[in-house]
Formats: structure tokens, C-alpha cells, sequence
């Protein structure tokens, strides 16, 4: 029989593409919402303010939570810095509640970190074994709280993964139209002085590393979420035009005017992450789409 499995976060970008994949593949999944209103019976209700969860019965083998209000969508205040941390850290501790008292007894317990924990490390190589960035960055900050908010279950389950994910390439959201939408008018601006480096990965190697730990892996701890390829800005955006067919005229925006209009925000743009997948590969783990410029061409030939 194959596993039950509750999703959080699942009607984001990622977890879209996630849960499609698995009830394809002939799991049953459980998506929790905040609202069940227009909602089929696959959706299940969460309340992160009220810390209440509603799983008529749902016994999840597997939990995976994606969740979390998005790190670009708006300049960070003091305020959206707040909801940024909070709605990391208590969508997991609804779940790892559930789990002490008894709620639910899933085997594995998977949580999205993002690469952020790594701070700003100019040309350092990183894996998991680095150390992380100095705890004055938010990005550190943010991520290492919602890393410790399922620690509580060490030893309380038999598999327990942080996944640290890099910029997550699709043609549906995220960071890519966002990158690509000047170089249709014939531009390619990059940030700082390009250097710094960019370590991504195609959605849909995600969704496969995400299947690979939860379900066919027997380890746990941490893992990079990334394709083995990190480029450089510069580099990633002249691979990006290339495969794309255009014709671009590559100029930098200086790092004092993204300071200027995003605040701390532009750190997001302006930090270096040269990370590596390196427990995957150890594990075997085969990409379909390991080349920039390769994951690009399917990315806009399929529109995913």
C-alpha cells in the first residue's frame, strides 16, 4: 500500500507541482488550507493563528511542510519580517504538536529551509556541512528558527529532514519571470557586480528530491536543494538570454540604488550562495535537468 501524505504549503508554487505529481504516481494526499471554501476533499483546514488543525481522521504517513509567506513578495518592515518568521515556524509547530500528542504518528517529517542560512559567502563553496552565516542577517535569522522549530521531534520519529532550498526555476512564479521579463524588450540587467553566485534548481528536480527523501531515501538531517550547477549572476543571466533565443544588452544596476528602493530586501539579490547538493549526488540522486541552460529550454518550451 503506499503512503498517505499530508502536504503543507501545498497550494503554492512548489507544492502544486507536488501534489499533482504524487496523485499521479497513485498517493493519497492531504493538502491543508486556511479555507476549505470552493475546496475538494483532498484539502484539509489548518488555523496558524489559532493553532488549530483539522484532519477528519487523516492519518499521514508522510508530513511535508512547504509553507511560508513569500521572502520577496514585499519589502521587509519590521512587521512583514514578523510574518515572514511566524508563518514558517508555526505552520511547523502545529504539525510537530500533532505529532507529540499523539494526533498523527507520521514516519517521516520533511521541512523546506531555504539556502538563506548560508549568509553571504562570496565564492566559498558550501554544503551541508558548512557553517552557517553570521545570525545578524535575517536570512540566517529566519532560516535557523524555522530549522529549530523541528527539533522537538528528534527522536520522536524515524526520519526527521531539513531541505535548504535555492532559487526555484518555473515559468509560473517565483524568480524567473521576474529575471527574463527585461530581456523581451532586449535588456539584461544584473545586480551588484554580478559576481555573486546563484545557486538554483528546475522545479521539477525539486519535486523529485522532495519524492526521493520523503519516500525512497532512508536518511535524514539536512540537504541542499539545488542543481549541482551554481553560476555566477552574470553567468546565470547570459546562460538564461541564451537559451531563451534573445538578443540582450547585459548592464548592472549598482548595489547602492537596490539598497536605496528595497532596504534589506536587496539582500536577497545581492548575497552569494555557491551551494552544493552533495548529499543527493552521494545518495545517487539523477537530475533531468543538471545545465542552466538545458532546465530554461524545457522550462519555457513546456511552460512549467
Amino acid at each position: 500500500m503506499k503512503a498517505k501524505i499530508l502536504i503543507g504549503g501545498g497550494s503554492g508554487l512548489v507544492g502544486t507541482q507536488l501534489r499533482a505529481r504524487l496523485m499521479q504516481e497513485g498517493y493519497e494526499v492531504r493538502v491543508l488550507t486556511r479555507s476549505l471554501k470552493n475546496k475538494s476533499a483532498d484539502y484539509l483546514q489548518w488555523d496558524l493563528e489559532n493553532k488549530t488543525l483539522e484532519l477528519q481522521g487523516f492519518k499521514p504517513d508522510i508530513v511535508i511542510n512547504l509553507a511560508g509567506a513569500g521572502i520577496a513578495d514585499k519589502l521587509w518592515t519590521k512587521k512583514r519580517k514578523q510574518e515572514l518568521i511566524s508563518s514558517r515556524v508555526e505552520s511547523n509547530g502545529i504539525l510537530v504538536q500533532a505529532i507529540l500528542d499523539g494526533t498523527i504518528a507520521p514516519d517521516v517529517f520533511l521541512s523546506a529551509s531555504a539556502i538563506g542560512i548560508y549568509g553571504d559567502r562570496a565564492d566559498e563553496k558550501l554544503t551541508e556541512e558548512s557553517p552557517l552565516g553570521k545570525a545578524d542577517r535575517f536570512m540566517v535569522e529566519c532560516c535557523s528558527l524555522w530549522e529549530n522549530s523541528i527539533d522537538p521531534l528528534i527522536g520522536k520519529i524515524e526520519r526527521l529532514i531539513k531541505l535548504r532550498i535555492g532559487i526555484v526555476l518555473s515559468t509560473k512564479g517565483g524568480a524567473l519571470p521576474k529575471i527574463t521579463m527585461p530581456m523581451h524588450f532586449g535588456l539584461a540587467p544584473y545586480f551588484g557586480n554580478g559576481k555573486q553566485y546563484y545557486s538554483w534548481i528546475h522545479i521539477d528536480d525539486l519535486v523529485s528530491q522532495i519524492i526521493h527523501l520523503s519516500i525512497q531515501s532512508k536518511q535524514s538531517g539536512v540537504f541542499n536543494g539545488v542543481a549541482n550547477e551554481p553560476l555566477s549572476l552574470k553567468e546565470f543571466t547570459r546562460t538564461t538570454y541564451k537559451a531563451m533565443g534573445k538578443k540582450a544588452i547585459m548592464f548592472p544596476v549598482p548595489a547602492f540604488a537596490l539598497k536605496l528602493f528595497m532596504g534589506n530586501l536587496s539582500n536577497v539579490l545581492l548575497n552569494s550562495n555557491r551551494v552544493y547538493p552533495t548529499r543527493l549526488l552521494e545518495e545517487g540522486f539523477a537530475y533531468n535537468y543538471g545545465s542552466l541552460e538545458n532546465a530554461i529550454k524545457d522550462l519555457y518550451a513546456r511552460k512549467v
